[in-house]
């Protein structure tokens, strides 16, 4: 039970919870000396089953390719944006490039 150094919280829903104390705190409470009821909490949420911490839900991803609820038609248009996108891309990409020759070249 006791640990040379305390080794951060380890809150999670996902498996069991690490809560601990470092050596100090463990003789402090073996030797009677008051202890904070707060400090307590972790553990007896946890025996409760209430749970520690609820974590967050991933972000949404910002460039994703297609979503699972569209149908053919919404997928289709989006396919056709995408590619017109990357179409419109090049074509500015070309245009730099070719810009870039004729500009060394009267150099």
């Amino acid at each position: 039970m006791q640990m040379p150094m305390k080794l951060p919280n380890n809150i999670t829903n996902e498996g069991p919870c690490m809560i601990s104390m470092s050596e100090q705190e463990l003789n402090d409470i073996k030797e009677g000396k008051p202890m904070p009821s707060w400090k307590f909490l972790p553990w007896i949420m946890e025996f409760l089953g209430v749970p520690l911490r609820v974590k967050d839900p991933p972000p949404p991803e910002k460039d994703s390719d297609t979503d699972e609820e569209w149908d053919a038609e919404k997928m289709k248009a989006h396919v056709t944006k995408k590619k017109a996108k990357k179409k419109v891309e090049e074509a500015a990409a070309k245009a730099a490039k070719e810009a870039a020759d004729a500009k060394a070249a009267r150099a």
